[in-house]
Order: structure tokens, then sequence, then C-alpha cells
């Protein structure tokens, strides 16, 4: 079990929506380097609500290229709110996708047709196992992949996924009316409810379909 104490924050990563920052943190009792994930909750209903994102990303573990968790803790601020950590493997930013893909286009050097097989083998692996255990992470792009050494994709960023297990006997359509992304990498009905129409809340559609757009979206 981890505690807040138990880590010292050595460089901000990164910050995002819902109060977030991430953080190179060393874990005090082993000296060893993690990434914090800080998600500040203004209400014990809305902590429940971000707790789900280490459940989700428990489990989609049993993976090589899915983040590794390692927990979480959660404490209460001076000023009456929460915040909870959550605690990953940490990766050095040079490895993120988004990253990558900018440096290499600057120097005018692109991916041999095998090395982009291989990303895209071992990204639709991870999404193979994460839908077969009912997850769709619904927020894929550049920036929540990293690119490892060995030519595989690592997906992090769990903060939108949404556990929806549909077994066959039900049809398996997976259908939501929630809309969660980025919109550059939504798929079209999405992208058509969100811009277009400008309904940034609702459009029925199937989570794991979009996902899957999502994917050719990125490697296009």
């Amino acid at each position: 079990m981890f505690r807040k104490e138990d880590f010292k924050k050595v460089d901000l990563l990164g910050s995002g929506k819902k109060n977030t920052k991430i953080y190179k943190v060393m874990h005090r009792p082993t000296g060893k380097f993690y990434a914090l994930k800080e998600v500040e909750a203004k209400s014990l209903d809305k902590l429940n609500e971000y707790k789900e994102e280490a459940v989700q990303l428990f489990k989609a573990q049993n993976h090589q290229n899915v983040i590794q968790f390692f927990g979480y803790f959660f404490y209460e601020t001076m000023y009456n709110t929460f915040r909870i950590g959550i605690v990953c493997e940490y990766i050095e930013h040079k490895c993120n996708l988004e990253y990558v893909f900018r440096k290499r286009k600057q120097m005018g050097l692109f991916w041999k047709q095998d090395e982009l097989k291989k990303m895209m083998m071992s990204l639709v692996s991870t999404l193979a196992h994460m839908q077969s255990v009912g997850l769709c992470h619904r927020d894929l792009k550049p920036a929540n992949l990293f690119l490892l050494t060995n030519g595989h994709i690592k997906v992090i960023d769990f903060g939108e996924s949404k556990d929806l297990f549909r077994p066959e006997e039900d049809g398996g359509n997976a259908t939501t009316a929630t809309i969660r992304g980025t919109p550059q990498y939504l798929s079209p009905i999405l992208w058509k409810a969100h811009v277009v129409d400008g309904n940034s809340r609702f459009a029925k559609h199937n989570i794991y379909k979009s996902d899957v757009f999502s994917v050719g979206l990125l490697y296009y």
C-alpha cells in the first residue's frame, strides 16, 4: 500500500484536464522511479469516479504493452478537496510517440514498412487484449503512446477508458452515448456530433469500433 509520504517529486512531466498533474517521482523506501498521476477531486463522489482509472488499469494488466500499474493512494488536502495518486512505471519522455514523430519529421527520417508493421501489430494486439476483458481506451493518440526500444507500442493514460463488457448472447453491441477523446482522433460519428453538430456530450456509438478507427487514423 502506497502513501503520499512515500514519494519525492523529481520532475513535472505534464498536466491536463480534471486538475491532473503527472510527475516523475522517487519512491523513498526503494529509490526506484515511477510516474505518478495526481488528480484533484472536489468531492468524495468525484474521488470515487477518478478511482475508476486505477480499476481500469488493474484490469488491463497482464499485457506487455500496457503501462505497468503498481497501485494508488488518496488523501485530503488542506483546502477540503481530495487527491488520488496513481502509480505507474516511468518511461522516458523521449520515447513518447508524439515527441518521436516530431523529431523524426524535423530530421527528415521516415519509418520503414517493417517498423510500421511491428508498431501496428503491437498496438492491435494490446487493444485486442483490452477488448477481451471489456475495456475501451477512448483516447488513443500519439501523446498516449510510447515507442519502446524493441519497436513495440506501449499504451498509457486510461483516464477516459470505459469498462463496457458485452457478452455474445446480447449481441456484443458495446454501445454508449457519451463522447470521450481528443477531437482530432475521433471516429466520424463522434466528430460529427462533437464538432459539426456542436453536441459535446452524447452520440450513440460502438466504442470498440471507435478505438479501431483511432488506430487507423494514427497510422495514416
